[in-house]
């Protein structure tokens, strides 16, 4: 990790893990979203992706979806791919 990459960060280490497993388990179980659910914004999901900060009660809505839908948890792992690049 990059000096003062710390500081910007919006989601801890533990809970980045936390987040690629739950994104893991998705995928394996290939769900669609919960009927009635709607599916966050894409910027909110790349925001996440991109460990940019937004609000609390937001990133919790979008992280419990994308872990109940697989299309949400494959744009997810899209916008963590184009993030690797970016950093590389």
């Amino acid at each position: 990790m990059k000096t003062g990459e710390t500081e910007n960060r919006f989601l801890s280490e533990e809970e980045d893990r936390w987040l690629g497993k739950m994104v893991r388990e998705a995928m394996r179980q290939r769900p669609s979203a919960p009927p009635g659910s709607e599916c966050p914004d894409p910027v909110i999901i790349r925001k996440l992706a991109f460990h940019e900060n937004i609000d609390p009660p937001t990133a919790k809505t979008a992280l419990l979806h994308m872990a109940e839908c697989y299309e949400c948890s494959q744009l997810a792992l899209r916008y963590v791919d184009e993030y690797r690049e970016q950093k590389r």
